[in-house]
This record gives C-alpha cells, sequence and structure tokens, in this order.
C-alpha cells in the first residue's frame, strides 16, 4: 500500500516586489526526493516538479523550473529516480529563445542503484508510476499556499 503524500512545500524564491533572493544559493530543497514528474500550473502555465520525499511524506513542489523542464528531457530526472536538489541561484541565459533572462537553477545529485536499494532495505516505500501519476493529478492543491501569497515564482 503506497505511503499518503503530504501537502506540498512550495518554494518562493526572489521576491517579485524587490528583486530580493529570499533563498540562499547551494540551500537543499529536497532530500532524497523521489521524482513524480509534472503538473501543469493552472494560473502560471509552467511545469510543477514534484519530488516525495523516501522517508517521510513531504511533498516538495518546484514551479518555474525551466532548467528542471531541459534537465528532464536531457534524461537526468527519471519518474521513480531519486535525487537530492540544491538551489543553484539565479542565471542570466546566455543563448536560446530565452536570453537575457534570469532564470532559476538547480543542482541535482542522483542516487545510485545501489544507493536506491539501500533505501529500500531500510524501510524506504517507491511508487511505481502508475500510483505516481495518480497521486500527483489529485493533489491536493487548494489547501497548499495560495499562489497570491507566493507572489511571482519566476
Amino acid at each position: 500500500m503506497p505511503k499518503k503524500m503530504g501537502l506540498p512545500t512550495y518554494y518562493k524564491f526572489v521576491d517579485k516586489e524587490t528583486g530580493k533572493q529570499l533563498i540562499d544559493k547551494g540551500t537543499q530543497l529536497v532530500a532524497k526526493g523521489e521524482y513524480c514528474g509534472t503538473t501543469v500550473s493552472q494560473k502560471y502555465s509552467n511545469d510543477q516538479h514534484h519530488f516525495y520525499e523516501v522517508d517521510g511524506e513531504q511533498r516538495h513542489v518546484i514551479l518555474n523550473g525551466g532548467q528542471l523542464d531541459w534537465r528532464a528531457r536531457q534524461g537526468d530526472l527519471s519518474i521513480g529516480g531519486v535525487y537530492d536538489v540544491y538551489y543553484g541561484g539565479r542565471e542570466t541565459l546566455k543563448k536560446g529563445a530565452f536570453a537575457g533572462n534570469e532564470s532559476n537553477q538547480f543542482d541535482i545529485e542522483t542516487y545510485s542503484r545501489q544507493e536506491i536499494a539501500e533505501l529500500i532495505s531500510n524501510g524506504a516505500e517507491l511508487r511505481n508510476e502508475v500510483e505516481i501519476q495518480d497521486e500527483i493529478e489529485v493533489a491536493p492543491v487548494e489547501a497548499a499556499p495560495s499562489n497570491e501569497s507566493l507572489g511571482d515564482l519566476a
């Protein structure tokens, strides 16, 4: 029986009004997080990346993670993989469609198959892809902080 996901933690990286950085570079956002894939933000129409901590019930949602979108397309993130995710600060993009715009950066540490096997032998419960998709599609977003209280998550 899969473990119940807790209410999500959302991260606000920069204050929209002041431009002040709210999370320091190098801050760990996700520890031993099973990647559960993405959903689309109803308000901002960007991908929301879902991670579930294998040692607890905490779910983390990283919004506006364009770099995470790219990393998933490159195969650096895969559903069911286990990762530590750190905030890498903001960087001005130098090329591509968004050149000149600032983008949140993320550093990712990947757990090996052996490390994942050790987590499982120590009681961690990982999900299969069907369970993951069911959980994030029906995830309770109404109980999470409102988008208005989060401000601009860019």
